[in-house]
């Protein structure tokens, strides 16, 4: 069966495209039959993958970009034609925002989001579109990725970010992974890889006294997440490094 998600929000700067396009490439690299769906006027994913595939990167990622209100039919259409499909939305409540949520196709919605005030005030806006969409499509959960989170032990905003959506917003549930706010993620997109293969090809020019150290901690949260949203192990750092798993 293919899996449908769309990832995105009521506003932008929240990390959704790094999120997308990380997940696309990690599904291609397990070996499904991926497609990426750019559904924000921006284009930010396509105009990565027109980046990553002109270079030569594989796997080499489909990617289209769509617009408009039949968004859902699209989506309907193409979901018998592929694995698994990821539609990255635009950053604001949008037509193909609310025409995505309704197809039949589309079990999730990921909403990423830090765990700031500003961010945290789109809740109220997200619940409300998720329960509309939700009549329309009652297949439809709606998940909150707490993201660019501090990574300081001592900072615990995105625990209390948390509670305050599971104690204010029941119809909205909240991944257990959360994504640390990591200098590789925009590393790995300024030379077109995922986080994974970025931190994996930095972990093998590492000499072997320090590659034990190598944490690749950017990693250890998108294979986390990986896992959580589709269910399925993915390999790890040394497994992709050492062994050329996907080679």
């Amino acid at each position: 069966m293919t899996k449908v998600i769309v990832i995105g929000g009521e506003k932008g700067g929240t990390g959704k495209t790094t999120i997308s396009v990380n997940l696309a490439i990690m599904r291609a690299l397990m070996g499904h039959d991926m497609l990426f769906i750019d559904a924000d006027k921006q284009r930010s994913g396509a105009k990565f993958f027109d980046r990553r595939n002109g270079n030569g990167v594989k796997p080499e990622i489909t990617c289209v970009n769509m617009l408009g209100k039949h968004l859902n039919s699209e989506l309907d259409r193409l979901s018998t034609k592929y694995e698994s499909i990821i539609v990255d939305v635009g950053g604001r409540d949008s037509v193909e925002l609310r025409s995505s949520l309704v197809a039949k196709s589309v079990t999730h919605w990921y909403s990423p989001i830090q765990p700031s005030e500003f961010d945290m005030d789109t809740l109220e806006t997200i619940e409300e579109l998720s329960e509309l969409s939700q009549s329309y499509n009652p297949n439809l959960e709606t998940y909150i990725i707490l993201n660019s989170c501090s990574t300081h032990a001592q900072i615990k905003t995105s625990d209390e970010a948390k509670n305050v959506i599971l104690d204010s917003f029941p119809t909205l549930k909240v991944c257990d992974t959360t994504i640390g706010h990591r200098v590789s993620f925009k590393y790995s997109i300024s030379n077109s890889f995922c986080v994974v293969e970025f931190e994996a090809n930095e972990y093998k020019q590492l000499p072997a006294y320090r590659a034990q150290k190598y944490l690749h901690k950017a990693s250890n949260d998108m294979i986390s997440l990986y896992e959580e949203i589709y269910k399925e192990k993915f390999y790890s750092i040394t497994e992709i490094a050492e062994n050329e798993v996907f080679a």
